[in-house]
Parts: structure tokens; sequence; C-alpha cells
């Protein structure tokens, strides 16, 4: 059986999958920095969380009340059902705040526990 003869890879070929190679470890090295990174709780998303949260709330009340107190059988049902879709909404919403507290405060125990260094932007040469 006669032997197969290996073709030899170009010099830019090589190049390229090098730059390649470089390529996806800068993106890997990238996506670790992100993943370092935690959700913060910070008080604006609290504050949207617990605005979204009163609105479906009041949302799913208006509906409830509107089921009791109409009398054609298609409103009664219509209402009912948008009554449950936003009471839902308004237990996901109050899912989310609790998320958020409980990482605050998670957040402010670990601080305590172990202080942040100083940046090295900051430090006096």
């Amino acid at each position: 059986m006669p032997k197969k003869r290996l073709k030899r890879r170009s010099s830019k070929s090589i190049r390229n999958s090098r730059r390649l190679a470089a390529k996806k470890t800068r993106a890997f090295r990238k996506f670790e920095k992100q993943a370092d990174k935690y959700i913060s709780a910070t008080s604006r998303r609290i504050y949207v969380a617990l605005s979204n949260l009163f609105l479906f709330l009041v949302l799913a009340a208006v509906s409830y009340m509107l089921q009791n107190n109409l009398s054609n059988p298609l409103f009664i049902s219509l209402f009912a059902l948008l009554a449950i879709i936003f009471a839902f909404v308004a237990l996901a919403f109050f899912i989310v705040l609790l998320v958020f507290i409980v990482l605050r405060f998670a957040k402010k125990e670990e601080e305590m526990v172990y202080p942040r260094p100083k940046s090295r932007k900051h430090r006096r040469r």
C-alpha cells in the first residue's frame, strides 16, 4: 500500500491559526472577568422592582374588583383572567425584590468580614 503524502501547511495558515487561538484566549479571559462580577443590588434596581410590584398589585386589585362588580359573563371571565395574570406577575416581582434584598445584606456582611482592599489607582507612590 503506498504511503500517503502529508501536505505541508503554509506559514500563512500557521499564522492564522495562531492568531485565532490568541483571539479565543482573549475572549475567554474577557468572559472570566465578566463571570467574576456578581449581580449588584443597587438602590435603583430595588426601586424599579418595588414600583413594578405596586403597579401590578394595583392592576390585579382593580381587575378583581371589576370582576366582582360586573354582570356580563364575558367581562367576568376576562377580568378574572387578568387578575390572575397580574397577580402572578406581581408575585414574580416580589421574588425579585426578595433576591435583591438578600444580595444587599449578603454584600454588607461580606464587606464586614472581608474589607475591600484599596484600589491601585488611588494609592500614593
